[in-house]
Protein backbone atom coordinates (compact mmCIF):
# COMPACT_ATOMS: atom_id res chain seq x y z
CA UNK A 1 0.00 0.00 0.00
CA UNK A 2 1.53 3.50 -1.28
CA UNK A 3 2.10 5.71 1.77
CA UNK A 4 0.28 9.06 2.09
CA UNK A 5 2.25 12.10 0.22
CA UNK A 6 3.68 14.45 3.24
CA UNK A 7 2.76 17.92 2.76
CA UNK A 8 5.44 20.51 2.98
CA UNK A 9 5.88 22.58 5.79
CA UNK A 10 5.99 25.77 3.16
CA UNK A 11 2.67 24.47 1.67
CA UNK A 12 1.15 24.49 5.35
CA UNK A 13 2.15 28.10 5.62
CA UNK A 14 0.82 29.27 2.54
CA UNK A 15 -2.67 27.63 3.27
CA UNK A 16 -2.69 29.43 6.96
CA UNK A 17 -1.43 32.25 4.94
CA UNK A 18 -4.11 32.34 2.82
CA UNK A 19 -6.89 31.35 5.58
CA UNK A 20 -6.17 34.25 7.36
CA UNK A 21 -6.37 36.30 4.56
CA UNK A 22 -9.88 35.59 3.41
CA UNK A 23 -10.50 35.79 7.09
CA UNK A 24 -9.19 39.13 7.36
CA UNK A 25 -10.91 40.34 4.17
CA UNK A 26 -14.02 39.22 5.39
CA UNK A 27 -13.98 40.67 9.04
CA UNK A 28 -11.59 43.41 8.67
CA UNK A 29 -12.74 46.63 6.81
CA UNK A 30 -10.68 48.93 5.20
CA UNK A 31 -10.80 51.56 3.20
CA UNK A 32 -10.04 51.35 -0.18
CA UNK A 33 -8.37 54.69 -0.33
CA UNK A 34 -5.49 54.03 -2.44
CA UNK A 35 -6.59 51.42 -4.84
CA UNK A 36 -9.82 51.85 -7.51
CA UNK A 37 -11.66 49.18 -9.41
CA UNK A 38 -11.95 50.31 -13.55
CA UNK A 39 -14.33 52.78 -13.69
CA UNK A 40 -17.95 50.78 -14.14
CA UNK A 41 -16.62 48.00 -12.17
CA UNK A 42 -19.53 47.95 -9.98
CA UNK A 43 -22.06 48.85 -11.81
CA UNK A 44 -21.65 46.08 -14.09
CA UNK A 45 -21.24 43.62 -11.11
CA UNK A 46 -24.19 44.48 -9.70
CA UNK A 47 -26.15 44.03 -13.11
CA UNK A 48 -24.39 40.71 -13.58
CA UNK A 49 -25.16 39.52 -9.64
CA UNK A 50 -28.99 40.34 -10.36
CA UNK A 51 -29.14 38.48 -13.90
CA UNK A 52 -27.26 35.42 -12.00
CA UNK A 53 -29.63 35.57 -9.01
CA UNK A 54 -32.68 35.55 -11.56
CA UNK A 55 -31.49 32.55 -13.90
CA UNK A 56 -31.36 30.65 -10.22
CA UNK A 57 -34.38 31.57 -8.91
CA UNK A 58 -35.69 30.33 -12.49
CA UNK A 59 -33.66 27.65 -12.09
CA UNK A 60 -35.63 26.87 -8.81
CA UNK A 61 -39.47 27.57 -10.82
CA UNK A 62 -38.79 25.00 -13.81
CA UNK A 63 -37.49 22.18 -10.97
CA UNK A 64 -40.95 22.74 -9.20
CA UNK A 65 -43.16 22.55 -12.23
CA UNK A 66 -41.03 19.59 -13.07
CA UNK A 67 -41.86 17.79 -10.05
CA UNK A 68 -44.58 19.01 -8.61
CA UNK A 69 -46.74 16.19 -9.38
CA UNK A 70 -44.79 13.82 -6.93
CA UNK A 71 -45.85 16.10 -3.43
CA UNK A 72 -43.51 16.98 -0.74
CA UNK A 73 -40.17 18.98 -1.92
CA UNK A 74 -38.37 16.42 0.38
CA UNK A 75 -39.62 13.42 -1.40
CA UNK A 76 -38.46 15.42 -5.02
CA UNK A 77 -35.26 16.22 -3.62
CA UNK A 78 -35.26 12.02 -2.40
CA UNK A 79 -36.54 10.92 -6.57
CA UNK A 80 -34.06 13.73 -7.71
CA UNK A 81 -31.24 11.28 -6.21
CA UNK A 82 -32.74 8.32 -7.46
CA UNK A 83 -33.06 9.64 -11.11
CA UNK A 84 -29.18 10.38 -10.98
CA UNK A 85 -28.80 6.90 -9.44
CA UNK A 86 -30.54 5.17 -12.24
CA UNK A 87 -29.32 7.03 -15.09
CA UNK A 88 -25.82 5.87 -13.66
CA UNK A 89 -27.01 1.94 -13.64
CA UNK A 90 -29.42 2.27 -16.19
CA UNK A 91 -31.98 0.45 -13.78
CA UNK A 92 -35.16 1.87 -12.15
CA UNK A 93 -34.69 2.23 -8.40
CA UNK A 94 -38.40 2.59 -7.32
CA UNK A 95 -41.80 3.26 -8.66
CA UNK A 96 -42.36 6.55 -8.46
CA UNK A 97 -46.35 7.44 -7.62
CA UNK A 98 -47.64 10.74 -9.34
CA UNK A 99 -50.28 12.50 -8.63
CA UNK A 100 -51.84 12.28 -12.44
CA UNK A 101 -51.02 8.35 -12.59
CA UNK A 102 -52.86 8.05 -8.97
CA UNK A 103 -56.20 9.56 -9.75
CA UNK A 104 -55.58 7.59 -12.74
CA UNK A 105 -55.88 4.57 -10.35
CA UNK A 106 -58.87 6.07 -8.48
CA UNK A 107 -61.18 5.92 -12.23
CA UNK A 108 -59.94 2.53 -12.34
CA UNK A 109 -60.75 1.22 -8.90
CA UNK A 110 -63.88 2.55 -8.97
CA UNK A 111 -65.07 1.34 -12.57
CA UNK A 112 -63.66 -1.96 -10.96
CA UNK A 113 -65.80 -2.24 -8.29
CA UNK A 114 -69.07 -0.10 -9.18
CA UNK A 115 -71.95 -1.88 -10.53
CA UNK A 116 -73.62 1.42 -12.12
CA UNK A 117 -73.35 1.55 -15.45
CA UNK A 118 -72.72 5.80 -15.42
CA UNK A 119 -70.67 5.79 -12.67
CA UNK A 120 -68.40 2.82 -14.23
CA UNK A 121 -68.96 4.79 -17.85
CA UNK A 122 -67.69 8.06 -15.99
CA UNK A 123 -64.89 6.53 -13.54
CA UNK A 124 -63.15 4.80 -17.27
CA UNK A 125 -62.88 8.24 -18.94
CA UNK A 126 -61.92 9.54 -15.65
CA UNK A 127 -59.14 7.00 -16.27
CA UNK A 128 -58.43 7.34 -19.73
CA UNK A 129 -58.07 11.32 -19.09
CA UNK A 130 -55.58 11.33 -16.10
CA UNK A 131 -53.43 8.59 -17.66
CA UNK A 132 -53.15 10.82 -20.77
CA UNK A 133 -52.49 13.90 -18.58
CA UNK A 134 -49.75 11.73 -16.99
CA UNK A 135 -48.68 11.13 -20.46
CA UNK A 136 -48.56 14.70 -21.30
CA UNK A 137 -46.64 15.96 -18.18
CA UNK A 138 -43.97 13.39 -18.35
CA UNK A 139 -43.29 14.95 -22.05
CA UNK A 140 -43.60 18.07 -20.26
CA UNK A 141 -41.29 16.99 -18.06
CA UNK A 142 -38.45 15.94 -19.90
CA UNK A 143 -38.67 19.08 -22.10
CA UNK A 144 -38.20 21.42 -18.78
CA UNK A 145 -35.28 19.10 -17.76
CA UNK A 146 -33.42 20.39 -21.32
CA UNK A 147 -34.31 24.21 -20.09
CA UNK A 148 -32.64 23.61 -16.69
CA UNK A 149 -29.71 22.29 -17.90
CA UNK A 150 -29.15 25.27 -20.27
CA UNK A 151 -29.98 27.20 -17.24
CA UNK A 152 -26.99 25.47 -15.17
CA UNK A 153 -24.91 25.87 -18.50
CA UNK A 154 -25.29 30.24 -17.85
CA UNK A 155 -24.90 29.07 -14.10
CA UNK A 156 -21.82 27.36 -14.64
CA UNK A 157 -20.27 30.63 -16.68
CA UNK A 158 -21.66 33.01 -13.39
CA UNK A 159 -19.55 30.89 -11.28
CA UNK A 160 -16.41 31.37 -13.07
CA UNK A 161 -17.02 34.95 -13.44
CA UNK A 162 -17.98 35.05 -9.49
CA UNK A 163 -14.28 33.54 -9.11
CA UNK A 164 -12.45 35.75 -11.16
CA UNK A 165 -14.44 38.41 -9.22
CA UNK A 166 -13.15 36.93 -5.59
CA UNK A 167 -9.67 37.30 -7.29
CA UNK A 168 -9.99 40.79 -7.95
CA UNK A 169 -11.15 41.69 -4.60
CA UNK A 170 -8.05 39.61 -3.23
CA UNK A 171 -5.53 41.42 -5.31
CA UNK A 172 -7.24 44.55 -4.54
CA UNK A 173 -6.91 43.89 -0.60
CA UNK A 174 -3.00 42.63 -0.99
CA UNK A 175 -2.50 46.22 -2.84
CA UNK A 176 -4.14 48.59 -0.64
CA UNK A 177 -2.52 46.83 2.21
CA UNK A 178 0.99 46.70 0.49
CA UNK A 179 0.52 50.46 0.20
CA UNK A 180 -0.47 51.48 3.89
CA UNK A 181 2.46 49.95 4.64
CA UNK A 182 5.65 52.58 5.23
CA UNK A 183 8.26 50.33 3.68
CA UNK A 184 6.36 49.46 0.47
CA UNK A 185 8.00 48.33 -2.52
CA UNK A 186 7.26 50.48 -5.40
CA UNK A 187 7.73 48.21 -8.53
CA UNK A 188 5.59 46.11 -6.68
CA UNK A 189 2.73 48.38 -6.35
CA UNK A 190 3.31 49.69 -10.03
CA UNK A 191 3.10 46.02 -11.43
CA UNK A 192 0.20 45.05 -8.61
CA UNK A 193 -2.00 47.91 -10.24
CA UNK A 194 -1.36 46.76 -13.70
CA UNK A 195 -2.31 43.53 -12.76
CA UNK A 196 -5.36 44.65 -11.18
CA UNK A 197 -6.17 46.69 -13.91
CA UNK A 198 -6.04 43.93 -16.70
CA UNK A 199 -8.24 41.66 -13.91
CA UNK A 200 -10.89 44.22 -13.99
CA UNK A 201 -10.85 44.72 -17.77
CA UNK A 202 -11.35 40.88 -18.42
CA UNK A 203 -13.96 40.44 -15.89
CA UNK A 204 -15.96 43.21 -16.68
CA UNK A 205 -15.41 41.69 -20.36
CA UNK A 206 -16.95 38.77 -19.29
CA UNK A 207 -20.08 39.89 -17.27
CA UNK A 208 -20.74 42.11 -20.09
CA UNK A 209 -21.31 39.11 -22.04
CA UNK A 210 -22.88 37.05 -19.43
CA UNK A 211 -25.80 40.17 -19.06
CA UNK A 212 -26.12 40.40 -22.98
CA UNK A 213 -26.59 36.57 -22.99
CA UNK A 214 -30.12 36.40 -24.41
CA UNK A 215 -30.32 32.34 -23.16
CA UNK A 216 -32.44 33.40 -20.78
CA UNK A 217 -35.23 34.94 -22.34
CA UNK A 218 -35.24 32.14 -24.70
CA UNK A 219 -35.31 29.48 -22.04
CA UNK A 220 -38.50 31.78 -20.77
CA UNK A 221 -39.75 31.98 -23.95
CA UNK A 222 -40.17 28.28 -24.52
CA UNK A 223 -41.39 27.48 -21.05
CA UNK A 224 -44.17 29.64 -21.77
CA UNK A 225 -45.10 27.62 -25.28
CA UNK A 226 -44.29 24.41 -23.17
CA UNK A 227 -46.62 25.57 -19.77
CA UNK A 228 -49.51 26.89 -22.52
CA UNK A 229 -49.25 23.24 -24.09
CA UNK A 230 -49.64 21.20 -21.67
CA UNK A 231 -52.24 22.74 -19.87
CA UNK A 232 -54.22 23.05 -23.25
CA UNK A 233 -53.78 19.08 -23.13
CA UNK A 234 -55.27 19.24 -19.72
CA UNK A 235 -58.48 21.01 -20.88
CA UNK A 236 -58.92 19.20 -23.69
CA UNK A 237 -58.54 16.18 -21.67
CA UNK A 238 -61.07 17.00 -18.96
CA UNK A 239 -63.56 18.41 -21.13
CA UNK A 240 -64.04 14.90 -21.97
CA UNK A 241 -65.42 14.26 -18.43
CA UNK A 242 -67.07 17.48 -18.48
CA UNK A 243 -69.78 15.91 -20.49
CA UNK A 244 -70.84 12.75 -18.76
Amino acid sequence: MEAPKKISTTKIRETLKNTQKKIAQKFKTIDYVNTDLNPGFLELEEEFKNIRNTAKMLKDCLLTFKNYEYGHSILKNVYNGFEWVEKKLNTEIVSKKELYGSLAEAGTNIAKFTHDKNRKELAIAFQNSYLAISDYKKSFNSEVKQLILNIDVLLSKAEEISSKRKQIRTIRYDLEMAILDDNYDNDLVKSERKKLSGECKQCMSEMNEFIKDKSIGKIIKKFQKLHCKFYRQIYDELDVIEHF
